[in-house]
């Protein structure tokens, strides 16, 4: 059915941006970005898709404010709040949340965050400090990795541990 298809697109776009080298096979960090789309700043294109499809009701390729609250009604102080918030994401004052608009909504601070992350990992793991990790490494450091946000907090290790 339609449901269905929509699906399997998505799975698709998302499978080919997380295959970094397009050798249509997944090695650990593709998993887990393919697992874990939103930790990843070259996954927007598939979650800005993903958003599109539950807030666009018409369809336009953009989300307007009635689509970005997805109510009807709401209370004066809320909507007042929330037209502070949707103002703020709208960059280019149009009235719309598009692309980049609706990466830093859903996304925001991503890239700053991943990027210090996996500096931190690797400072403290990479122990003869050539700027790789080894499986020892990563073993040796097991707490830390276990303890991260970019392993999801270990859960990743245990479903690619034979990939390491």
């Amino acid at each position: 059915t339609r449901q269905f298809l929509e699906g399997v697109t998505n799975d698709q776009l998302r499978f080919k941006l997380a295959d970094l080298n397009n050798d249509s096979f997944l090695f650990l960090i593709e998993y887990i970005a393919f697992d874990n789309p939103k930790h990843f700043p070259y996954m927007a294109p598939y979650e800005v898709r993903k958003t599109l499809e539950d807030f666009d009701k018409n369809n336009d390729s953009k989300i307007d404010f009635k689509e970005y609250t997805s109510e009807e009604k709401l209370e004066k102080e809320i909507e007042d709040s929330e037209k502070k918030a949707f103002a703020k994401l709208d960059k280019d004052k149009d009235g719309f949340l598009t692309g980049k608009e609706i990466i830093q909504w859903i996304m925001p601070g991503l890239e700053k965050s991943a990027r210090a992350e996996a500096k931190h990992l690797v400072k403290e793991s990479d122990s003869n400090k050539d700027g790789k990790l080894s499986e020892d490494e990563i073993l040796t450091n097991y707490e830390l990795w276990v303890g991260s946000k970019a392993t999801n907090y270990g859960e990743t290790l245990d479903s690619v541990k034979d990939e390491l």
